[in-house]
């Protein structure tokens, strides 16, 4: 309120629907009760049952007038039908519409002020005067002398804004006097001055309420912004009621638009949210998945992850993995199926529908969304697949290792329909190829194995007898030599030579020799 210059506040939740009013009179009754301000909420002090207006009622300055008075508030919300604020009327903002030329330049202000006036000395604490405007509910106090005679001469006032201004401060209310927070000097007018003099000293001044004092500056009355608007003749105010009505339906139609268009800006940058959020989960998904992959040279494991993953994150129904055996083994490899569908795994009848698919199309790295299967044009099989798994929507990825088409992704949609948009599509083609680079990874691994199986086997035997040569002997040696040590036994050891080899190689040649030796 402080930071907006403003003497109330709408209290309103997330989708703007007005739950409640705060206004500096609230500020004062919460003072004047003592009530300890350390922890106190809006939801503590404001009242639910607000007073409001819908839009369509906004026209008649009568019946807002009417409801001002009936209820004894200065602050009229305006809402729609599903109570939405879309702005609020004062005594001010109306009195800023009406046109004083026509309304106020016949009136005095001995017609409308207030004569009964609350008054009090200088050197009365804040916390008195917050009782005072609380017990009579009023909205100031004139802060007043007792001169000989009786006369009584004002000097200053202290007003629920004062009072506001001083509710951030935490000052003590008690030992804080009239004196020190009193507006002054005040802007006094005649009791013979036209209300259109008194509307633009209000003006001039920011004030809405003025002190009335006679020829010697005694106290006779006061005039507000309420008093203005209650003595004004119904039959004067009809003279306006076509402007007004045109400008607060202008006024009104301008904040509704503003409204809306803040409403679309709002709804914008949420969307824009949702996808920054869902960019950034799919992104830490993919690494997720990634790096799962790469520790791992397990193809089951391998695809068993990425079929789990993507359609817990995607929200399918179904998810598998589907390889390509040319010999015509081709199968589904892995699955993943939501509770209360079939699985497709092992389902005998699935490679007769597979085998018509064209691997040429897939081979090139194209990606097949298919929102409603019902919708394009199916085989016999195809019907039969369809039905049985209560297949509505696809979505396939080819996989594919050293150029070679290896198998493919696929997610379905069982419980009805599904648009597959951009970013889930571009998410199952990074899943299909890193799993294409995966299983190549996989593929190396295990040729790297057998060839190092290969070269152990050459380094540890005779490459004619393809018995174990001295390097083998060695590491058996060292290995039991290590266990009879550990277990404190003896360790034995037989050496056989074959002597005069010699004479059957010279005698039979090295062919006849090697021959024996195998």
């Amino acid at each position: 309120m402080r930071s907006y210059a403003s003497n109330y506040v709408l209290v309103v939740d997330q989708q703007t629907t007005l739950i409640g009013i705060f206004t500096e009179r609230d500020m004062v009754r919460i003072i004047a009760q003592g009530t300890p301000l350390a922890g106190l909420q809006l939801a503590d002090v404001i009242d639910p049952q607000v007073v409001s207006i819908q839009e369509h009622q906004v026209g008649d300055l009568l019946e807002v007038l009417a409801l001002l008075r009936q209820h004894h508030i200065r602050h009229l919300p305006i809402v729609t039908h599903q109570h939405t604020v879309t702005g609020i009327i004062t005594h001010e903002s109306i009195r800023e519409l009406l046109n004083p030329v026509d309304l106020l330049r016949l009136r005095r202000v001995h017609e409308v002020m207030v004569k009964t006036v609350i008054c009090a000395e200088p050197e009365t604490s804040i916390l008195s005067l917050t009782q005072l405007m609380d017990s009579y509910k009023v909205s100031c106090v004139v802060i007043a002398e007792t001169k000989v005679l009786g006369q009584t001469l004002p000097i200053g006032i202290v007003t629920e804004r004062d009072i506001a201004r001083l509710w951030s401060t935490e000052q003590n209310y008690q030992q804080l006097t009239a004196k020190q927070v009193m507006s002054s000097p005040l802007a006094p007018i005649s009791s013979q001055e036209t209300l259109w003099n008194a509307h633009k000293l209000m003006q001039s001044r920011h004030v809405r309420r003025l002190v009335v004092v006679d020829q010697q500056g005694g106290l006779e009355g006061l005039v507000t912004q309420t008093t203005l608007l209650q003595m004004l003749d119904p039959v004067e105010a009809y003279i306006t009621i076509e402007t007004l009505q045109k400008v607060i339906h202008d006024r009104t139609v301008s904040l509704h638009k503003a409204n809306k268009d803040l409403h679309k800006k709002v709804l914008e940058r949420k969307r824009a949210k949702a996808a920054l959020q869902k960019q950034i989960i799919r992104e830490r998904l993919l690494n997720r998945i990634s790096q799962k992959i790469r520790h791992s040279l397990n193809v089951e494991e391998i695809l068993t992850i990425t079929v789990v993953e993507v359609r817990q994150f995607l929200e399918a129904d179904r998810a598998f993995v589907y390889q390509f055996h040319w010999s015509g083994t081709s199968k589904v490899v892995v699955e993943s199926v939501e509770d209360g569908y079939l699985a497709m795994q092992d389902y005998s009848a699935l490679e007769t529908v597979m085998t018509q698919l064209k691997p040429d199309s897939y081979q090139k790295g194209r990606i097949h969304s298919i929102p409603d299967l019902t919708m394009i044009e199916q085989t016999a099989q195809e019907s039969l697949l369809i039905d049985r798994f209560q297949i509505r929507s696809s979505l396939i990825a080819p996989i594919v290792e050293r150029n070679n088409l290896w198998g493919l992704l696929v997610l379905n949609q069982c419980s009805g329909t599904r648009r597959w948009e951009k970013l889930e599509i571009d998410l199952l083609k990074q899943l299909a190829t890193q799993v294409g680079i995966a299983l190549q990874q996989a593929h190396l691994y295990t040729q790297l194995e057998a060839a190092n199986e290969q070269l152990k086997h050459l380094a540890e035997s005779d490459g004619l007898t393809q018995i174990a040569n001295r390097r083998r002997f060695n590491q058996v040696f060292h290995t039991e030599w290590s266990r009879a040590i550990r277990e404190q036994q003896p360790l034995s050891l037989i050496l056989c030579d074959i002597d005069y080899f010699k004479i059957l190689n010279d005698t039979y040649g090295h062919q006849a020799g090697d021959d024996c030796l195998n």
